[in-house]
């Protein structure tokens, strides 16, 4: 039964993996000797808004670190160009955030055209309605595991549903189109596994695309949290930490 809704509603967000707002207009701008930085925001719907963060670095021979946590990027090593993607919000919101890069990790002041973090309003209607609650986030661009670069192609959705009291779903999705196949530690479903049993349905797509589904059943009011993100090649060596939006059970 479980393992039917996941095949059935994955879906709700993908097809594709890719950047999850791809036709957004630079609003904010920035660079310094060893980097550059963008912020856009894309309009989805009439409602809905996606917001895209990216950074470059000036030397593409070298992995430069970088640390940018109110974007989601908590550390992490990249080359070239960056991205991490979020959709979609109601409502946007500028910000001063400050990025920090290179071994001495110099500041830099940037200001973020970022969706407005969510004012629950405690309705999670059926999957199957056109306002369910379900949202994205991808990373795209080539990470350094301390020996090698890994091209990161990753999307993560999360979704909640309940409609009728006492009934309630938690999902969890992963698309990973990367060069190579890249361990997702996402604390929200693992947390969410250790007090209840869920399913997890991995899937093989066209081409090189993975897709894993974890549907967790219950009865908790759900409510909009952020989780830690560590991504890791398949031999355990960190690419990187982040943060995502998903969904947990309201306290």
């Amino acid at each position: 039964m479980i393992r039917g809704a996941a095949l059935a509603i994955f879906c709700v967000f993908w097809c594709r993996a890719d950047d999850v707002c791809p036709k957004a207009a630079i609003g904010k701008s920035g660079t310094a000797t060893e980097m550059s930085w963008t912020s856009g925001t894309g309009r989805v719907s009439p409602e809905k808004i996606c917001t895209r963060q990216q950074l470059t670095s000036a030397n593409a021979g070298e992995p430069l670190a970088v640390a940018w946590p109110e974007t989601g990027i908590v550390s992490a090593r990249i080359k070239g160009t960056f991205t991490i993607s979020f959709c979609c919000a109601e409502g946007l919101e500028e910000k001063t955030e400050t990025l920090r890069y290179g071994p001495d990790n110099k500041p830099l002041d940037t200001v973020l055209q970022a969706a407005e973090e969510d004012d629950d309003d405690g309705e999670y209607p059926d999957f199957s309605e056109e306002d369910a609650k379900s949202i994205r986030t991808s990373f795209t661009g080539e990470l350094w595991n301390g020996s090698r670069y890994v091209k990161v192609d990753l999307a993560l959705g999360a979704a909640a549903s309940h409609p009728y009291r006492n009934q309630s779903v938690f999902q969890f999705t992963v698309m990973d189109q990367s060069s190579e196949p890249v361990t997702v530690e996402w604390s929200l479903p693992t947390e969410m596994s250790k007090t209840r049993q869920g399913s997890y349905v991995p899937v093989l797509l066209e081409g090189k695309a993975r897709l894993a589904t974890q549907v967790f059943n219950g009865k908790d009011q759900p409510a909009p949290a952020r989780g830690t993100v560590d991504l890791k090649t398949a031999d355990g060596k960190l690419l990187g930490r982040f943060t995502a939006r998903g969904f947990t059970k309201a306290n």
